[in-house]
């Protein structure tokens, strides 16, 4: 894996919520492999470190799915992008909101509000071979209320037009991530929480410590 790729506001309801209007092209980001975690089983738990310095309420939660990229590749045609997808899973896109809030104020990027340990989480893989990728239903309970609730159907712009657009701007890698936006409900978590995070009848559970 070179880089995870992430797009911002590919939900409408999403861009609304957060008051800063909705773009006209896709909003991209990056995380390096470093924050990732992986959780490698259906069903079970994993630990999520909490941010050194972040206080409670400066940490949102934002589920997505995640779709790994099987083919290298830099100006991708729509078709060689759908070749390029392999697999799904449900993930999170952590933020810390106060950092990137400060940052956007000041005019500059905000990538320290989005990288720090554990501040990207993924759960296993499954096969897109028996899938629809476009109508994936996905949610994000915490601490046993549903919080989020989506599907790729409601996407802006689906994971191959996402990666078309990536790529005429930077080369694809095989083994990148694709974190393709989060619908609306995000909000704050604390140390101590419990999200289950759930892909059609999948679903497994992360804790911050």
């Amino acid at each position: 894996m070179d880089k995870i790729i992430c797009a911002g506001k590919n939900y409408l309801a999403h861009a609304k919520e957060m008051k800063e209007g909705v773009p006209e092209t896709p909003v991209l980001f990056l995380k390096p492999p470093s924050v990732l975690k992986i959780c490698s089983k259906w069903e079970g738990e994993c630990m999520l470190h909490w941010p050194k310095g972040a206080n409670e309420g400066d940490i949102d939660y934002e589920c997505e799915l995640v779709f790994l990229i099987g083919k290298s590749g830099y100006c991708l045609s729509e078709k060689e992008a759908r070749a390029a997808i392999s697999n799904v899973t449900v993930g999170l896109d952590l933020t810390n909101r106060t950092l990137q809030k400060k940052s956007k104020d000041m005019g500059g990027p905000w990538e320290i509000g989005k990288v720090f340990p554990d501040a990207a989480a993924i759960g296993p893989w499954l096969s897109l071979d028996t899938l629809d990728a476009h109508a994936l239903e996905f949610e994000l309970a915490l601490n046993g209320v549903v919080r989020q609730q989506g599907s790729s159907a409601e996407m802006r712009l689906n994971p191959a037009e996402l990666l078309v657009y990536a790529s005429r701007h930077f080369p694809i890698c095989k083994g990148d991530l694709l974190f393709t936006g989060t619908p609306a409900g995000v909000g704050p978590i604390k140390r101590g929480d419990i999200a289950r995070l759930s892909l059609q009848e999948h679903a497994y559970r992360v804790r911050w410590e």
